[in-house]
């Protein structure tokens, strides 16, 4: 049961609602008291006195706070703080909004100010370039990196190696090279190989990489992948590979170093018209 009761202060009248219920614990009848508002005197109608806050501003919160919880359970963070200490998170927030967005670097301002993230956050143009300059530059905390990446994902089996084509319209990047570009642009590009562990049959975790001259086949690079393989002490039981890694020179280092191997073979091979 619930009804309104007045309250005259001087010469203004103060509406309450009152609501009546039982309170089991007491075992008896009580009232509840809520302010509804002032009572007008001319037109008779309660006028609400209480002050609405309204926001100051408005952040998007739950992409960052899920990728801060996956980097958090990777352990990435941990990783990156041993091996960057004084600029770890700075990388990790521009690994957020590549992630989030896909968008290039240059919009990065603008999604921070639109994103709950702390002061420490805020990087121009600018800087941005200068990190990722110090980062090119800094080879051996890459391999750092790597190496306590590898280690705490405990890489030893299921280890693969692709390989990826950029293109690209630079004229200061001395890898650049013509090759066999799959997208079929007539522009210069960079290989990047990947080893990465498989978790399931549609997961996986990227280890390590390399940066390849573009004009480097992919015949080419199965040393290079074994020698990779090798540097990080991984464990490659089988080479899976499509029919572009196919030579007889690769087949012989397979069979020296005891690997086991599946790849299909060219039709325009002697072997296979034979």
């Amino acid at each position: 049961m619930s009804y309104q009761v007045e309250q005259r202060v001087k010469n203004k009248i103060y509406v309450y609602l009152i609501e009546s219920y039982w309170d089991r614990d007491k075992q008896q009848a009580r009232q509840k008291r809520t302010y509804l508002g002032r009572k007008d005197a001319k037109t008779g109608k309660v006028v609400s006195t209480k002050k609405v806050s309204l926001p100051k501003s408005c952040h998007s919160f739950g992409g960052v706070f899920f990728l801060k919880q996956l980097i958090k359970e990777l352990k990435l963070d941990q990783i990156l703080k041993e091996v960057f200490p004084l600029i770890y998170e700075k990388y990790l927030y521009l690994a957020m909004f590549k992630i989030l967005t896909g968008e290039s670097y240059y919009l990065y301002s603008y999604w921070r100010q639109d994103s709950y993230l702390p002061d420490e956050a805020n990087l121009d143009s600018q800087g941005i370039s200068s990190l990722f300059q110090d980062l090119g530059e800094s080879e051996k905390s890459i391999e750092e990196f790597f190496s306590k990446w590898i280690a705490i994902n405990d890489a030893k089996t299921s280890v693969m190696f692709d390989i990826t084509s950029l293109s690209s319209y630079s004229e200061n990047n001395s890898l650049l090279e013509y090759g066999y570009n799959r997208d079929k642009e007539n522009l210069e590009q960079v290989n990047i190989g990947v080893i990465s562990k498989e978790i399931d049959s549609s997961m996986h975790v990227p280890l390590a990489y390399r940066i390849y001259p573009g004009s480097i086949s992919d015949v080419l690079t199965i040393e290079n992948i074994l020698e990779l393989i090798k540097q990080y002490k991984l464990v490659l039981s089988n080479c899976v590979m499509d029919r572009g890694f196919y030579s007889l020179e690769n087949i012989k280092s397979f069979h020296k170093k005891s690997l086991k191997y599946l790849i299909p073979i060219p039709f325009s091979t002697l072997l296979v018209k034979d």
